[in-house]
């Protein structure tokens, strides 16, 4: 995704000249209406001919000093920011680029761009470091978050949790669990993906979670073995149990010292009216039916040695794809 910076003039070149840019999308910065009532000449940017995603707001170019004298805090500064990040994803996900437009297109425009480009390309820096442009730095800050927060919770459409009390019995076993136990809920999707990050913290700090798949089979053959992994599971073959509430079985093939090992997990399809329990695949998805092939887990292993595999009890699931 290219991410430009423009300022109204150029941007109105542009169109007037024909030559806005295929496959691309804007967000455009404005002058809020208290300062407009200023200047008796401002009017909003008019992108209505362009046949693109618009994304307009209304921000004026504040400092952090300046905040009090408009009734601002850092906090109610900007509240557009989720928005923007939702339409920036949206844009991304479909492929096309980005134009950051301001008056001038040197502050709040080139704040949205580094912080769209630091995000997804880890080169915010390059904007920064450009002596013709001053980037707002609470629109940066603002976006940036805004963006994180999104990737953490809203691009995770789909998402597994066991049943709490499974859970904690699970991590009952563990060395210091009950410190942490009262800080974890499982509410819903937000709750769970808290919780999975908050449980990968504890149990790495305990030495009881293994990252890769190699890790687990090393500390199998050692016989020093950690009960939890967190991995994420690409190319899984899905085998179905046939039943509407029988297992579905997610395996992945790996080698090790030259044979292969199967990780395998055990999952069960949900019927209808089983919905409102809170072990379900969120969303109504089929396990079997909906085509996941990428998925972040979170679960308890143990080693199969009659049939030569890991076998994982999933606790938390995200980011399934």
């Amino acid at each position: 995704m290219k991410v430009t910076i423009c300022s109204r003039r150029d941007m109105e070149t542009l169109t007037v000249r024909g030559e806005f840019p295929k496959n691309t999308a804007v967000i455009s910065f404005y002058d809020s209406p208290d300062k407009r009532m200023r200047s008796a000449h401002y009017t909003v940017p008019d992108y209505s001919r362009l046949q693109c995603r618009v994304y307009q707001a209304a921000v004026d170019d504040l400092d952090p000093k300046d905040l009090s004298n408009y009734g601002l805090t850092v906090e109610s500064f900007f509240p557009e920011a989720d928005d923007i990040a939702a339409f920036i994803y949206e844009v991304y996900r479909a492929g096309e680029d980005i134009i950051c437009q301001c008056d001038y297109g040197d502050s709040l425009s080139a704040g949205c761009a580094a912080a769209i480009k630091e995000h997804f390309s880890h080169d915010g820096i390059s904007v920064f470091a450009d002596y013709r442009l001053c980037p707002n730095q609470m629109v940066y800050n603002k976006i940036h978050d805004a963006l994180d927060k999104y990737q953490r919770y809203e691009s995770s459409e789909y998402y597994y949790c066991a049943k709490p009390d499974e859970i904690r019995s699970r991590m009952e076993q563990v060395p210091g669990f009950g410190e942490i136990a009262d800080t974890l809920s499982f509410s819903d999707k937000t709750a769970c993906i808290d919780a999975k990050e908050k449980l990968e913290a504890f149990l790495k700090e305990q030495d009881q979670l293994c990252t890769a798949w190699e890790d687990a089979m090393r500390g199998f053959a050692e016989h020093r073995p950690r009960r939890f992994i967190s991995l994420r599971m690409t190319q899984t073959q899905w085998i179905s149990g046939g039943a509407e509430s029988g297992p579905v079985i997610v395996r992945k093939a790996f080698y090790y010292a030259g044979e292969e090992i199967n990780m395998q997990m055990r999952l069960f399809r949900i019927r209808q009216e089983r919905r409102r329990h809170r072990d379900i695949l969120r969303r109504d998805v089929l396990f079997g039916k909906c085509g996941l092939r990428e998925f972040d887990v979170l679960g308890v292993m143990v080693w199969d040695a009659d049939e030569r595999q890991i076998a994982v009890t999933p606790l938390i699931m995200t980011n399934m794809v």
